[in-house]
This record gives structure tokens, sequence and C-alpha cells, in this order.
């Protein structure tokens, strides 16, 4: 056999590597092989970006991990080296171009000694809002699409995968007069589609043993039926009260019937991010939307952008483990981080609104996705438009927050300083500071998990300067925070105590 088709055909896709890292005359003759891969009229319209630096490589990692579904992977199996492959779709042959490439770059990978393995879903990666900007960043133009992943490593020693047998029926030559109809079909007014090998439609089905539905054409009545059809109430909560797990594809409107959901396998589609959502039904015609979208990234130096069914106090022990502040004294605030933008959750002193930058969401009505600024989503005391106008319009996706590198104690509301002065803390961490307040509203509420409670959340007053003055004469030390020249807050939890 010539040398060259047998290394062709002893390459395998490699999916356990060494830690090392690949030398650059070795990683140059790879990307060069990649320049020289055929290209529709010689346009040569792909780009290569070669990641070797840890952090970048595993933000991609995360990002295509969360698109996978499956957020606490490394789709990149732990090779050290990603060269993304982009293509300009102003080429018409973009997508086959982009696709040479890879094979000429994952051969040429073979002959150098490495092992390699194309990794889908850089299209998706790069649709997303935190993808654009990495394209922005590395100047690269808007046009460009992602084709595809390389990742490149040594192979591990027990990596020896043994090729899969060939199909040789599916070379066809013609001489043999050897057919293979295909069958592409519309076999109702609901736009339900059928790609196979049989001659006609009864075939079709039989041999499919289930149809495939084009949804992006299926009528309304049709998405309704399926919405009764494919509910799956998997656990009873009491009270009438289902939970039920399911995809919803977010392209289209989500449906209010009290009876179910429909599982499309799209899954949520919210700037090229795919995620399940979790229905809760409660009473005939009410759905509660809880969001299972999962995953939190930390961006351009102070930013962090987190899926609004993480849970939120997940969040804020994240972000000071990864070097970022501001949400400290929000620890153990229970909820979820989507709620933390419609209800502008706070404690002692800190608010969500000093946080946030930007809501993701997902527009009931339509399926239109939208991205509301801090001043947009109208922030007040425990307010915000989703509590007001917005209300059951919108189903919230992300969240951004602006964080800190620097840390700066935020200590005077509450008894937080007494409490450190009191264990001899004078130059509290952002952990130290998160240690006090878990254990002060450890003490004054119930553990969840023992018993049920939705915390504190009760508004404090706001009453008039005169009003304060009133009550600070009948009650010595009563505690209370400066709103503006005229108004002052009184903690509710302290009148509470009082009675």
């Amino acid at each position: 056999m010539n040398e060259f088709v047998e290394l062709m055909t002893t390459r395998r896709s490699i999916r356990k590597f060494q830690p090392k890292m690949i030398t650059n005359a070795e990683l140059d003759q790879i990307l060069y092989a990649g320049l020289f891969a055929a290209s529709g009229m010689g346009r040569q319209p792909c780009y290569f970006i070669a990641v070797r630096d840890p952090e970048t490589r595993h933000l991609l990692s995360s990002m295509n991990a969360r698109i996978l579904g499956q957020p606490s992977i490394d789709p990149f199996y732990g090779a050290p080296v990603v060269v993304v492959v982009f293509a300009d779709t102003t080429s018409p042959t973009y997508l086959y171009d982009g696709s040479l490439a890879l094979g000429n770059m994952m051969n040429a990978a073979h002959a150098v000694g490495l092992g390699s393995c194309w990794i889908h879903r850089a299209k998706e990666e790069f649709e997303t809002q935190t993808g654009k900007m990495l394209l922005q960043e590395w100047g690269l133009p808007e046009t460009v699409e992602g084709i595809g992943h390389l990742i490149l490593g040594y192979p591990a020693e027990d990596e020896h995968p043994e090729a899969a047998p060939r199909r040789e029926d599916h070379v066809v030559f013609l001489m043999e007069k050897k057919q293979f109809p295909a069958l592409v079909d519309v076999l109702t007014e609901d736009s339900v589609v059928f790609h196979g090998t049989a001659t006609d439609k009864v075939s079709a089905i039989r041999e499919a043993g289930q149809i495939v539905v084009d949804l992006k054409c299926a009528g309304d009545e049709y998405i309704d039926s399926m919405i009764k059809r494919e509910a799956d109430f998997s656990t009873y909560l009491g009270n009438g009260v289902s939970v039920a797990h399911g995809t919803v594809w977010g392209r289209k409107r989500i449906r209010k019937t009290g009876v179910g959901l429909v599982r499309y396998p799209e899954g949520v589609d919210f700037d090229g991010e795919k995620a399940t959502l979790v229905f809760a039904v409660a009473g005939v015609g009410d759905i509660v939307v809880r969001s299972a979208i999962k995953g939190y990234v930390f961006e351009d130096g102070n930013r962090m952008t987190c899926g609004s069914g993480e849970v939120w106090d997940d969040m804020v022990a994240a972000s000071i483990k990864a070097g970022y502040y501001g949400m400290e004294n929000l620890s153990l605030i229970p909820g979820d981080v989507g709620a933390s933008a419609v209800q502008n959750i706070g404690a002692y002193g800190v608010e969500a609104k000093d946080l946030i930058l930007c809501v993701w969401a997902i527009e009931i009505a339509t399926g239109k996705p939208c991205i509301w600024g801090n001043e947009e989503c109208g922030y007040g005391y425990r307010q915000s438009r989703f509590k007001k106008d917005w209300k059951d319009k919108y189903l919230i996706c992300r969240v951004t927050y602006g964080l800190s590198k620097t840390f700066t104690p935020h200590l005077d509301y509450g008894n937080i300083r007494s409490e450190l002065e009191r264990q001899g803390i004078t130059s509290p961490s952002a952990s130290q500071v998160r240690d006090i307040i878990i254990a002060i509203r450890n003490a004054k509420l119930p553990d969840p998990k023992v018993l049920g409670n939705a915390g504190s959340f009760f508004m404090n007053p706001i009453v008039s300067r005169e009003k304060y003055e009133q009550l600070a004469a009948c009650y010595e030390g009563m505690p209370h925070y400066k709103v503006d020249a005229e108004h002052e807050k009184i903690p509710a939890g302290w009148m509470i105590d009082q009675c």
C-alpha cells in the first residue's frame, strides 16, 4: 500500500492524552498542512486559532460542555492544545473548505506522531455572546463561522483504539446498476417529514419505527397535542403541585396548558446555548417555570455570567474562590440566580442591583431573545420591572454581574463588625466575611434542608425622617439606615424581635 494512503488508514481519533505540551515545530507542521488544504476556487476562507493558553482553553471547554449539556466534563479530553477552525461564510464552499482543512491537519498530526480528534459545536460556541467577544478579541471578521475544534496532544500510553469495520456496502459502483432510492416527503399538513431508503410512505414509516417532526413548520394545534401527550410528572410535591422534567424549544411560544410540556430535542435555544427547563405545575392553567440552565464563566476581567438555574449561594462561593468580590454580603440567600434579577435580593447593605450589569431573557410570547441593561430593569428596593409591567412576560436565562478583583468589605450593616471584633478579626478576608454572614443567618433562620422555608423575604420599612425621630424617641438604640436626606430604613427583623 502507498505510504501516504497507509498513513490515512492507520489514523485514529484519540480521546486520552498525556499532559505534556506538544512542541512548536510539531504544531507548525500541522497548521501548515491545514493552510494547504483544498478550497473552492482557491479562495482559502479558513482561519485557525491555535490555543495553548490554559485559561482560554478552559473557557472554550466550559462553553462547549454547556452546549453539549454536560457542563461538568471536559469535551477536549484533556488535550493540551486546541485548534479552532473557522471559515468565512461569504465563500459558498466555506463549510466544505473548513472540513477539508480539519482533515488535512488530523492526518498531519498522525504523521508527526501526535493524537488528534475533531470536536464539534464550534458553530454554536461562537454564536454566543462570549464567543462573539472572543472573535472580536482575536481580530476575526464577523462573517466567520466555527467549523470545528482539533484537539492535539501525545496519546496516552494505553490509548490504541481499533478501527471499526469499514462499511464496504457504502461504496457503490454504477456499472453494477445498484440503486438506493431516497424518500423525502411531506406526510401531513403539520410538516412531518421522513428521510429514508424506502420507495413508498408506508414502508418508510415501517422502517423508521417513528417519524421525524419539523417543528419549525409545525402548526399550533400539533404542538399543543405534543404538550398533552408528552407530559412526564415525575415528582409529586404535595398540595396539588407536581414537577415535570423536559426540554423546551426556546424559539417557539412556551404554552401555558397546566397539563404538561413537550420535549423538543433542540432544547432552549438562546444565543446558541441549549438547556433543560423544569416545569412545576400548580393547578390547571398555571405553569411555574424554574430554569435549569447551569454554568458560569468569568469574562473581561470583572464580569461573571451565570445560568439562571444556578443556586445563588453556590455562585457567591464560586466568585470568592476565583478571586472576584462583591457578592459576599449576599451569602446564604436561598434561591437561584434568575430570582436575584427579579427580586433585587439584598442583605447586609448590598443589593443585587449594585452588581447586575445585564439580564439575558426570552420573551415568552414570541421566543425572541432579549438583553436588558441594569437601568432598563427599573431596580428599586426589592423591586424590578420583572415584578411589575414585565411580570409573566420574560423567561430569564442568564445574568451578568460586575465584580471586582479588589476586595472592599462592607461591614457597617447589622452586627457584622461586632461579630468580627468578637472573633478578634480586624482585617477580614472575603471568605471570613462570608463565614460571619452565614453564621449570623443560620442563627436567625432554620436550615431549609431541615425545615422548609424561603428565608426572610419581608421588606424593611422606609419611613420619613420625622417618623423615624418619633420612633427613636420611644425606642432607645433603635437601629436605622439612612436612605436619603428625607428617609430612614428600619430593620423589620428588629421590629419582629421587639414583639
